[in-house]
């Protein structure tokens, strides 16, 4: 999903002129940005290992489902075996760069219920309560996980 529109809030909000934050408007969202982190406040991504991860299943979002399945409102639903095998496939992929604690100790549940919670707690995605199934709202388009160019041709070697 392309950003339509950037305004940094000292235009939108003359009364609010040290704001931080930038406006991005796209077809079906806006929200508000950081353009760099602050330590004072709370962001995602942060520095826990779960973001790491959660980052590499918004890119796997991204890279697999195919755009027709996107409603007018811009979301995508996934039962929960969908959501499990799209964990898998990212554990396949992307375990080599995670903390230990993941790539490791962690079981497939784990880590799904780890992301799931994370991601419903930035309002990434939802579950509904009459079907079962999990939502994933339009922001979950704004972001992906890549590792450093220098360290995935390193791992490309090691294999």
């Amino acid at each position: 999903m392309d950003i339509l529109l950037t305004y940094s809030c000292p235009r939108l909000c003359p009364h609010l002129p040290h704001t931080p934050y930038e406006l991005q408007i796209t077809k079906n969202m806006a929200m508000l940005t950081l353009p760099e982190q602050k330590q004072q406040l709370e962001s995602f991504p942060d520095r826990k290992a779960v973001s790491s991860v959660s980052l590499h299943f918004l890119t796997m979002i991204q890279e697999k489902l195919d755009h027709r399945e996107v409603d007018p409102f811009g979301e995508i639903r996934l039962t929960q075996a969908q959501f499990e095998q799209m964990i898998q496939e990212m554990r396949k992929k992307y375990q080599h760069g995670w903390s230990s604690e993941y790539r490791e100790k962690s079981t497939l549940q784990k880590i799904a219920e780890d992301v799931f919670r994370q991601l419903d707690e930035w309002s990434f995605l939802k579950k509904e309560e009459q079907t079962g199934l999990i939502v994933l709202r339009p922001a979950m388009s704004q972001m992906i996980g890549q590792y450093p160019a220098d360290f995935a041709k390193s791992v490309e070697e090691e294999s």
